[in-house]
């Protein structure tokens, strides 16, 4: 085989394939999709008492101060989609696992379920929580993985959030030029 020929047959191989990967998904997305209706869009597999749990716990990790509260932010949407759309069957199990987990231990320790305590009890059991799930000995409990995954996710989602991109960080919508040495104002940049 000549050199020229081989280089012409390898060139289309390769453009076979790259036009092959690209046109694939405009073929399967010319297909019939089921339509979802309204009700399936909205639906959630997160009931009302534990949408209330998880607002509770996301105000007391990240409380209003001079600065939002997770839950004036939109941080539960962001959580329950997140758990919804991006965890794995399997993760999503453990996450259901794991708060019913917490709110059964809540319920052991205080003979009353987590959303009838006061503020302070609450916050003394996450608290408490917070340090066990942290803990290399203790922290592969159902619910200390909950709370290490809650955790998480409201602090991913309290600053990816439009409201705290805006006015916590250092949003700059239109950045100006390169300036090499300017000097540090003290505020963290945002990403969004």
């Amino acid at each position: 085989m000549k050199r020229r020929d081989f280089i012409i047959q390898n060139a289309k191989r390769f453009g076979y394939t790259v036009c092959g990967a690209s046109v694939m998904p405009l073929i399967h997305g010319c297909g019939t999709q089921k339509s979802s209706s309204p009700s399936q869009l909205n639906s959630t597999p997160f009931n009302t008492h534990e949408e209330q749990t998880l607002n509770v716990i996301a105000d007391i990790i990240l409380p209003k101060t001079e600065t939002p509260s997770a839950t004036e932010v939109g941080t539960i949407e962001f959580l329950m989609t997140f758990v919804e759309q991006v965890f794995t069957p399997n993760q999503r199990q453990d996450f259901f696992t794991g708060l019913t987990s917490f709110r059964d231990n809540v319920q052991m320790q205080t003979k009353r379920d987590f959303l009838d305590l006061t503020l302070n009890e609450q916050t003394q059991i996450i608290n408490t929580l917070d340090i066990s799930s942290f803990d290399h000995n203790q922290s592969t409990t159902p619910a200390n993985m909950f709370y290490q995954h809650a955790k998480r996710l409201t602090v991913l989602g309290y600053y990816q959030s439009e409201t705290i991109g805006e006015t916590v960080l250092n949003y700059d919508p239109i950045p100006g030029g390169f300036i090499h040495c300017m000097p540090y104002d003290g505020k963290v940049m945002s990403l969004n």
